[in-house]
Order: C-alpha cells, then sequence, then structure tokens
C-alpha cells in the first residue's frame, strides 16, 4: 500500500481504537512504565512529529529507509527514559478529552498531508537524520500498529486494522530484526518452531519507542 494512505488509513482505525479506550482505564496500567493515558500519549506522536518534521525540511537524506531509521535508534544511547518523559507529557498534553484530542490529530496531520502533492517527496529532519516523507511515514505507521496492539491487550478492546498495513509491519520488524542480527532467533518464531520471549533483546529491538 502506498505509504501515506497507509498511515492515514491507519491513523483512522487508532482514532476509531481509542474512542472505545473507557475513562476508567486511563490511569490504569498501559505499557510498562506508562499508565494507559501515557501510551495512548506516545502513540500520538506518531501523527504529531509528522506535522512537526514537515515544517523542518532537510536538504539531504542522511537515513536511506526505515529500516536504517530503528537502527539507528537500536544503537542510541539513553533514549529509554527520554521516551518514557515524552510519552507521559504527550498524554497529558491530549487534556481531557483524549479520544477527541486524539482525533483532532488525525484529521490535522490529513490535512497536512493533503497538502502535499503525490508526486512531491519532501525531505524531513528526522533524529536519524534527514529522510524522505515517503520513508519516515512508514516508521509512523508502524508505531501506530504496535502501539494500537498494546492499547487493544491493555484495554481489552479488539484492534482489526488493514491487514496489508499489518503485514508492512510485521515485514519491517524482520527486516530491523535481521539487521540487528537476530534473524535466527526470528525465523524459528515466524515459522512456529520457537517461543517468543518478550524480555530478549530483539524484542526491546524490533518494537522500540517513538524517539522524536
Amino acid at each position: 500500500m502506498e505509504p501515506r494512505r497507509s498511515f492515514l488509513d491507519t491513523t483512522d482505525a487508532v482514532a476509531e481504537l481509542v474512542s472505545r479506550v473507557r475513562p476508567d482505564v486511563l490511569a490504569g496500567p498501559g505499557l510498562g512504565a506508562w499508565d494507559m493515558r501515557g501510551l495512548i500519549g506516545h502513540t500520538s506522536r506518531a501523527m504529531s512529529t509528522v506535522i512537526t518534521y514537515l515544517k523542518m525540511p532537510a536538504t539531504t537524506v542522511t537515513c536511506p529507509d526505515p529500516r536504517a531509521y530503528y537502527v539507528w535508534i537500536a544503537d542510541s544511547e539513553n533514549q529509554d527514559d527520554k521516551i518514557a518523559q515524552r510519552g507521559v507529557e504527550a498524554g497529558t498534553a491530549l487534556g481531557d478529552d483524549i479520544p477527541g484530542a486524539f482525533a483532532g490529530l488525525a484529521r490535522q496531520v490529513r490535512g497536512v498531508l493533503d497538502k502535499i502533492p503525490m508526486n512531491v517527496d519532501p525531505v524531513v529532519s528526522t533524529l536519524a537524520g534527514g529522510m524522505l516523507l515517503s520513508h519516515y511515514l512508514p516508521t509512523r505507521t508502524f508505531e501506530l500498529i504496535v502501539h494500537g496492539y498494546d492499547i487493544a491487550r491493555a484495554a481489552d478492546i479488539e484492534f482489526a486494522p488493514h491487514p496489508e498495513v499489518v503485514a508492512e509491519t510485521v515485514a519491517l520488524a524482520a527486516r530491523i530484526g535481521v539487521a540487528l542480527g537476530h534473524g535466527p532467533a526470528l525465523v524459528p518464531v515466524l515459522t512456529g518452531r520457537g517461543s517468543w520471549n518478550e524480555s530478549s533483546v530483539f524484542s526491546r529491538a524490533v518494537i522500540p519507542g517513538d524517539t522524536a
């Protein structure tokens, strides 16, 4: 699926998911150090960073693709605490009407992207360096899918994003894992010959948090 379509389809799917999260679970467990509000706030950054980065053009591409973006993140130090704090701050910024604020971000990012012709692919500044928008957006879709499932699991509700986008997410996770040297562990898991160890280095490497 074309990167913009994948991203915008997924922003709508996650906004609909967030609209079904009960208010009484917002202070309950989300993921790791985040409560549900923090997890949703972190997830919202998959949209707000696109809006921010489109205001920060770059002149050269230094990060060539989504896989390289996450490899750079995995190789960076002292990111976990910053990621956690930004998620908490984003959750607070969503205010009292979390579903409304999340849906508002989805509409805002759609409006921003709609102003860019489909034949234009700007280079944006990201934490990992200059990236083509068409290469940065898949990292945001990845975040939305991964954390959409986190939200659904923590809230005990269903999440059904587009199957093609889920397949793209799994494929990107596999490419990241292989690039980080975890192919021998990943192949058995995906073919039913091994078990997933959520505390493994591979788990953290292919399901990182948003870092910008």
